[in-house]
């Protein structure tokens, strides 16, 4: 009886140990009733960072920028949430083909001479049309956000500088508290998702 009983903690220890190092994706928040998971934010950042002209690198996942990544991707989603409920600021904030194109020819470049981040982009099996869609999600926040400071009579940035959620500012506090949003345990604590293939 004692041999058996270790033997199934032994197995029960295992299994636990398995799914951890085999955590293949997660729920990381909710907004309005939809859930998004930790793969689709660390998706959705890398390329945004890219999108905003930043090094790619910066957009790659690890425990130390993981609770501001996991921040901002929430404050994002918010306002894209907001944008999804009325399909007219939907049509309206499209961007521009050019912006979504350069962003894309940005991200080839970065694979090409950085191996991790190839390696980041493939273990994700990122299509072409999922990296578009992203990057429009993308550059509809950023536009929405863009106006909304023009709104407010706030002083915007030159044209060619990507335009930031300021999460103090009055119209994303209003945004904020009309929304319901709640985040899964342990959301803001980072891990590692295994790859699907390399």
């Amino acid at each position: 009886m004692k041999k058996f009983l270790c033997l199934a903690m032994y197995l029960l220890f295992s299994a636990t140990l398995m799914a951890e190092q085999f955590l293949l994706d997660r729920l990381i928040v909710e907004i309005s009733g939809k859930s998004y998971s930790q793969k689709q934010l660390e998706d959705y950042n890398l390329l945004r960072t890219i999108a905003m002209g930043d090094g790619p690198r910066q957009g790659l996942p690890s425990p130390e920028k993981w609770p501001e990544q996991v921040e901002q991707f929430k404050n994002d989603m918010i306002v894209y949430n907001q944008m999804e409920n009325d399909q007219q600021k939907l049509d309206s904030f499209a961007p521009d083909s050019k912006k979504v194109q350069a962003a894309e020819k940005a991200l080839v470049a970065a694979q090409v001479g950085d191996p991790d981040l190839d390696k980041f982009i493939r273990q994700r099996q990122l299509t072409e049309a999922e990296i578009s869609r992203i990057l429009m999600v993308v550059f509809r926040v950023e536009g929405y956000t863009r106006n909304r400071l023009q709104l407010s009579a706030v002083k915007t940035n030159e044209e060619n500088v990507f335009t930031r959620i300021d999460p103090k500012a009055d119209w994303f506090q209003a945004l904020t508290k009309a929304t319901a949003y709640r985040f899964y345990f342990q959301a803001k604590g980072y891990k590692v998702l295994a790859p699907f293939r390399s």
